[in-house]
């Protein structure tokens, strides 16, 4: 394989609910998606991302409810923006629409994890612990 000599520039365009799948592949994602576990549980969120992405149940996995879709599609933008990163790989340019915003945030470093997280969590504030 052939490396530019200087960093190559990439734009890219996060968006809102719809890319979300269930059978992200890469250890990234997967170690990611575990950070992001532990920060819904500990905002108080009542259901698991790495379960609702990886159920063969689709219609019963709600994936697709905005209450989920939601924080899922963030997590996974985000697993992205990192996967990337550990390949070099970083945006000179982000845009986003809808909660895609957050994961642009995250991406050009306004947010951390945490924040990010967050952020696209659904759980009311009290219930975290």
């Amino acid at each position: 394989m052939h490396l530019p000599s200087k960093p190559v520039r990439i734009g890219t365009v996060l968006t809102g609910k719809g890319v979300q799948w269930h059978a992200a592949p890469y250890l990234v994602f997967r170690v990611t998606l575990g950070e992001v576990e532990c920060i819904f549980e500990e905002l108080g969120e009542d259901w698991c991302l790495t379960d609702k992405l990886l159920a063969r149940d689709v219609a019963n996995s709600r994936i697709h409810h905005t209450e989920l879709s939601i924080p899922i599609c963030v997590a996974l933008q985000v697993a992205i923006v990192r996967l990337l990163k550990c390949w070099s790989i970083k945006p000179t340019a982000v845009t986003s629409h809808s909660s895609g915003e957050i994961a642009a945030a995250y991406a050009v470093g306004a947010l951390d994890l945490d924040q990010a997280m967050a952020t696209a969590s659904t759980a009311p504030p009290w219930r975290g612990k």
